[in-house]
């Protein structure tokens, strides 16, 4: 799996939703960098991220990997 020394994967799944969501923060400062959550018109997670946030390409690597993780237990039936 891609590996990000600077990011890190919150999740929840709030009562309101029947996917899961979760918050990609940056480890040192906890700053919010966007939220990996279910886009129902392609019927996959997908990356949204906040606005003027910078990206190595190893960390996209990273979000792309859990989203794959996510995608995997969906079909799986671990989610």
């Amino acid at each position: 799996m891609g590996d990000c020394d600077w990011i890190e994967f919150i999740e929840s799944r709030p009562r309101n939703r029947k996917t899961r969501l979760a918050e990609v923060r940056a480890k040192q400062h906890g700053i919010l960098l966007g939220y990996v959550k279910w886009y129902s018109p392609w019927r996959q997670y997908a990356f949204y991220p906040e606005a003027s946030t910078v990206w190595t390409p190893e960390c996209m690597e990273a979000v792309a990997d859990y989203i794959e993780s996510l995608m995997t237990d969906r079909r799986t039936g671990a989610a």
